[in-house]
């Protein structure tokens, strides 16, 4: 592909007439980090194919949002949670790409340049968590990753303290979900009934201090995220679980604290 000029095709007055067709730009850098071999970025692939650019979302340029042709865009609504995340590095610029989650039949995307040239027959790397499988190291560097089973055959937690990044690897359908650290932080915080107003505002501070959470009190942390923002319906395995991934008396007394939620 030749050397194109990626902010001049955004303000181009032919892409700023909604909706239209995705790029070809567009739509190579959004599939670099869904990959065909695990179904569940696949089906995205496939789902953002039958899609429109429908409009600009909060933060315009590379800021983008697909639907069907008479999809509204409604701003006052927050961000869906982030379905895929990676860079691609090129010899003279670097694109950090995200992808959120469909809401309402809309996924918002986002694709950020250091400069106007993009040309993706200089690709120096790229990595996305979406290539992340269990045994691996993080992506892009290679550091650590701790892994905590929560089912077996369907999930792992994966936590990196060097990119201060967790995700939730479904086994069957590869996605690797991207967990908020603030929110995790608080249900954790929560489990261990910590109250010091310090501690609880240094959510980052889980990456520093990992070695101190056992395997349990990261499992019960991530159930009471999703029992609240219910995103991976976690819930229906609490009869699955073993004593080996989490005491049944300790989840029941926790997830009793209705006050939490």
């Amino acid at each position: 592909m030749p050397e194109s000029n990626f902010s001049s095709m955004i303000h181009e007055e032919e892409n700023n007439k909604f909706p239209r067709l995705l790029t070809e730009i567009e739509k190579q850098v959004l599939f670099s980090l869904l990959p065909e071999n695990k179904t569940g970025y696949k089906s995205y692939r496939d789902k953002i194919s039958t899609k429109l650019v429908i409009g600009f979302a909060r933060f315009a340029e590379g800021n983008l949002i697909l639907g069907n042709k008479d999809s509204i865009i409604d701003l006052d609504n927050p961000s869906s949670p982030v379905f895929a995340l990676g860079e691609i590095e090129l010899k003279d610029n670097h694109v950090d790409v995200l992808i959120h989650e469909e809401e309402e039949e809309k996924i918002e995307f986002d694709i950020s340049y250091q400069n106007d040239a993009v040309n993706l027959n200089s690709i120096l790397k790229s990595w996305s968590y979406s290539s992340w499988i269990p045994g691996m190291n993080a992506p892009n560097d290679d550091s650590a990753v701790r892994e905590i089973l929560i089912v077996k055959d369907k999930f792992i937690l994966a936590i990196a303290p060097v990119h201060e990044k967790i995700w939730l690897h479904n086994i069957i359908s590869g996605v690797n979900s991207i967990i908020p650290i603030s929110n995790f932080y608080n249900s954790l915080m929560m489990n261990k009934n910590v109250r010091n107003s310090k501690t609880l505002s240094s959510p980052k501070s889980i990456f520093r201090n990992l070695s101190t959470f056992s395997d349990n009190d990261l499992s019960l942390s991530l159930f009471a995220y999703d029992k609240y923002f219910k995103r991976f319906n976690l819930n229906k395995y609490y009869s699955t679980l073993t004593s080996r991934v989490i005491k049944k008396n300790n989840f029941s007394s926790y997830f009793k604290k209705d006050k939490y939620f």
